[in-house]
């Protein structure tokens, strides 16, 4: 039966020696961009065009990290306690067009 060893109310693998907040995920770097231009149609009409763009530089950021923290030497193809799981998507755009009135 595991035991909920720090009291969050979860049973995890955590080991009592390591402390919470002891270990830091590969840097995040991310950069959105959007380009907006208003275009006044009469008095009330306005049509504004905007493309979008996420992610700019395209770099591969952390999603998830593995958490599996095992104290006996890794078996093969068993992931690694910190590595990376899961990576945001790459460069991504898109436009709109957004009419006010």
């Amino acid at each position: 039966m595991p035991v909920d060893q720090d009291g969050n109310g979860q049973c995890d693998v955590r080991a009592l020696k390591t402390g919470r907040n002891a270990f830091t995920s590969p840097h995040c770097v991310n950069m959105d961009m959007r380009i907006a231009r208003t275009f006044r149609i009469n008095e009330r009409v306005n049509v504004q065009g905007l493309f979008e763009f996420f992610n700019v530089f395209n770099n591969a950021s952390p999603a998830a990290v593995n958490i599996n923290q095992n104290h006996t030497p890794q078996l093969p193809g068993e992931p690694i306690f910190g590595s990376v799981a899961e990576y945001l998507p790459g460069r991504e755009g898109q436009f709109g067009l957004r009419i006010e009135f």
